[in-house]
């Protein structure tokens, strides 16, 4: 099975956060799920309190922490239901481990192509731009769980990836090597496909052996707010889950 690289290069933040998220996963915070204080914390770790604190404050708008005045930060209870959050940009094989199944990916295809009007308009790229199109197939446990197509404008390249790299890298790591840029934020829209809306998407019968199909449309953008791809991925929901801890206004 080829491997299934990271979504993007992370920074010591996201390094410290994945730390930490390991640590409530295993509960290794006393009963009541309090961390040790930041000074603490940034021992531990080896990193800086200003470090741990943007960490800290990460895992708090994600809903996974509670900060409460006067007695310290807190696992959230509910965040220990959270398999895989949808606020965060994650790569396909990590949602499908996080469902609890073993990830495979497949290269459909990888075709220059034209620019469809309605993704050129996310892109920037006008009438007529062309882009490198890449179709994968990932599967859980064998089984179709997740399409993903994603339309990258062919000038960001000088020089056009190898078809192993697309097998091998996610888009994202392909986007950073040959071009420098690194996605860094993205642009979500949810939505539902019926199988043979799904079909009439990807211009071939969808794969995924379901009804209908949850549909994430999303545009990824550089470190200079740039756009750089734009991505459709379709989610066979008897196999794939996401949650989403939201917070009150005020």
């Amino acid at each position: 099975m080829p491997s299934i690289a990271p979504i993007r290069k992370k920074t010591l933040s996201d390094s410290v956060k994945d730390s930490l998220r390991k640590l409530i996963s295993e509960k290794a915070f006393n009963e009541a799920g309090k961390l040790p204080p930041e000074e603490e914390l940034a021992r531990q770790l080896a990193v800086s309190r200003i470090t741990i604190r943007k960490a800290l404050t990460d895992l708090e708008q994600e809903g996974l922490l509670l900060r409460i005045h006067g007695r310290g930060t807190f696992v959230n209870p509910a965040a220990r239901q959270v398999k895989v959050n949808l606020s965060g940009m994650l790569e396909f094989g990590s949602v499908i481990s996080g469902n609890g199944y073993r990830p495979e990916c497949r290269l459909v295809s990888v075709d220059e192509e034209r620019i469809p009007a309605s993704v050129g308009e996310h892109l920037g790229t006008g009438k007529g731009g062309r882009g490198i199109r890449v179709e994968k197939l990932y599967l859980a446990d064998d089984i179709p769980a997740i399409v993903s197509v994603g339309c990258i404008p062919l000038h960001l390249f000088s020089e056009t990836p190898a078809r192993t790299d697309w097998q091998e890298k996610s888009n994202f790591e392909v986007i950073q090597e040959y071009t420098g840029r690194m996605v860094v934020r993205d642009w979500i829209e949810v939505s539902s496909l019926s199988a043979q809306e799904a079909g009439e998407m990807l211009g071939h019968p969808c794969p995924l052996k379901a009804a209908s199909v949850l549909m994430i449309q999303a545009v990824g953008y550089d470190q200079n707010s740039e756009p750089v791809i734009h991505g459709v991925a379709l989610y066979d929901t008897s196999h794939i889950r996401f949650n989403l801890l939201r917070h009150a206004e005020g």
